[in-house]
């Protein structure tokens, strides 16, 4: 995540980091945001619980799933469950930088 936030930051884009699913949702809920990237697995809830969390909350900010370990339906399940994008790990500088530009202009 920091080399993710460093690569954000040097293109301009504010950064928060969340060590975690419930201190991502703190900082959701004290602040807007434009986009959440958030891992598929972590503690306490995985991204998937992250993000019916966010949806639950009526929160429309748009969220990209990603994760190095993606069995088959993963990427289904994502869309399935409202995910504006999926990457797949590891994923190069330009797939982030795509993913970010293409979920914000929707």
């Amino acid at each position: 995540r920091e080399l993710i936030s460093e690569q954000l930051s040097e293109e301009g884009y504010a950064v928060s980091l969340a060590d975690g699913s419930d201190h991502a949702l703190e900082l959701l809920m004290a602040q807007a945001f434009a986009l959440i990237l958030s891992d598929v697995w972590m503690a306490p809830r995985d991204g998937f619980a992250l993000l019916s969390e966010i949806r639950d909350r009526s929160l429309a900010t748009p969220v990209v799933l990603m994760s190095a370990v993606a069995p088959p339906g993963t990427l289904e399940r994502a869309r399935e469950a409202g995910a504006a994008g999926f990457l797949q790990k590891p994923f190069t500088q330009a797939q982030l930088f795509e993913v970010v530009r293409a979920t914000r202009l929707r």
